[in-house]
């Protein structure tokens, strides 16, 4: 399906929409950070025509599949963040879910696991962070939004027969190796 012949159904679109997460989780650089974001908005956004071209939808099909999309709070998130970055505005008559994505410093619990996969220790870490406002003025925090995002994902491709990866991965997004 893509140029990228590495590319060649949603799953693998899937199974870099959560390598971006991961990156995007687990950058200590605000900038990397923000690049890794933006990558993960836009790919989960060009998963959903992944998706519409896999199921070969007809016109109403097509059409309620992007109401599933338009509707669901983190892949609209997802969409508005992805369209505004790139585009600058939305078309007109189109309205944001996000109304602002600011970068913080918060504090992460960090828990280490030995071999034996019991807790070690745990360490109080800060990291640079998101939170994610949307139009109604409620903030998200970035885990929340990476976390959301996957999940619905998960349930699209649950729904509609489409082939995807291990679901555990999702929670690899935030396993880091210290």
């Amino acid at each position: 399906m893509s140029i990228l012949k590495e590319y060649k159904e949603p799953k693998d679109l899937l199974e870099k929409l959560l390598r971006e997460g991961k990156r995007t989780w687990t950058s200590e650089d605000i900038q990397e950070k923000v690049d890794h974001f933006f990558n993960f908005c836009v790919t989960s956004l060009s998963l959903r025509d992944w998706c519409l071209a896999y199921l070969n939808l007809d016109n109403a099909e097509k059409s309620d599949f992007y109401n599933i999309h338009f509707q669901n709070e983190w892949l609209n998130y997802c969409g508005s963040i992805a369209n505004l970055s790139k585009h600058f505005k939305l078309l007109e008559g189109r309205k944001s879910s996000v109304s602002s994505v600011d970068s913080k410093i918060s504090g992460h619990m960090l828990l280490g696991i030995g071999d034996d996969g019991k807790m070690t220790e745990i360490m109080q870490a800060m990291r640079v962070s998101f939170d994610i406002q949307n139009s109604d003025g409620n903030v998200k925090g970035l885990m929340e939004v990476l976390f959301g995002c996957v999940s619905q994902w998960e349930q699209v491709f649950t729904n509609y027969n489409i082939p995807a990866p291990d679901s555990d991965l999702k929670y690899r997004m935030f396993i880091e190796y210290l």
